[in-house]
């Protein structure tokens, strides 16, 4: 008996799998993978298989992400049925926007953050979204390799910041009046220590370190004076106009 069931197991191993057909159908060259098996395919290509479940994996060739496949499928094939299966033209955009970290969105599914390589087929409408931006909608067409979108400041953050201006610009700019001044005065007196201590030198070296600093002192007194006074003119023009 055990002969006989080890005979059976054994014609039953020897018999011929029963096939299936799996037609792939491609635009350009793919790189498919199912189950352990990868091979390149390339337009229309008819695949003998043994019946049975398939995992299918599929990217373009030379698809620069290939561990984020495009085409993902689960696959029942029958014996003597052909199973057809199509890949659309796939485009890739790298999508980037001045200032990053903006969020992109295809209908209400939440993408990620830019920059972000999209990948799809056909035409992709984004919408683009960031705190105190205005909310943009861009549609790719895959015929850049990469894009970069400057986004505009919304009218909330600009009024935000006019109002700051507006309630505090005399403050600003008597705190600026005040401070700038006394800079000024202070870098003056330094400048006048340094070119005294330039008359008083009787080294070279010294002679000329000491000179150059008072020079450079004074350049810079010279700068925070002309902000002081731009500052004092900005205060009584804003009394002025009020």
């Amino acid at each position: 008996m055990s002969r006989i069931l080890f005979l059976f197991l054994l014609l039953l191993n020897l018999a011929p799998a029963q096939t299936a057909y799996l037609r792939l159908k491609t635009s350009a060259a793919w790189q498919v993978a199912l189950n352990d098996r990868t091979m390149e395919i390339r337009g229309d290509t008819l695949l003998n298989l043994p019946a049975g479940e398939y995992r299918m994996l599929a990217r373009p060739n030379g698809w620069q992400y290939w561990q984020n496949p495009i085409h993902r499928e689960f696959l029942q094939l029958h014996p003597g049925d052909t199973t057809r299966v199509e890949f659309p033209l796939q485009r890739q955009t790298l999508l980037n926007t001045l200032p990053g970290d903006a969020f992109v969105r295809v209908g209400d599914s939440l993408q990620g953050k830019t920059p972000l390589v999209l990948n799809f087929s056909g035409q992709l409408l984004v919408s683009l979204s960031k705190t105190g931006f205005t909310r943009q909608e861009i549609l790719l067409d895959g015929s850049q390799p990469q894009v970069l979108i400057r986004l505009e400041a919304s009218s909330a953050a600009l009024d935000k910041t006019n109002n700051f201006w507006r309630k505090h610009r005399r403050p600003l700019l008597l705190v600026a009046t005040v401070s700038s001044n006394w800079l000024a005065f202070y870098l003056k007196r330094q400048a006048d220590q340094a070119y005294d201590a330039y008359q008083q030198s009787g080294k070279i070296n010294d002679m000329n370190r000491e000179y150059e600093l008072s020079q450079t002192l004074d350049g810079v007194s010279n700068v925070f004076l002309g902000i002081s006074t731009a500052s004092m003119l900005g205060f009584f023009y804003t009394i002025y106009q009020d």
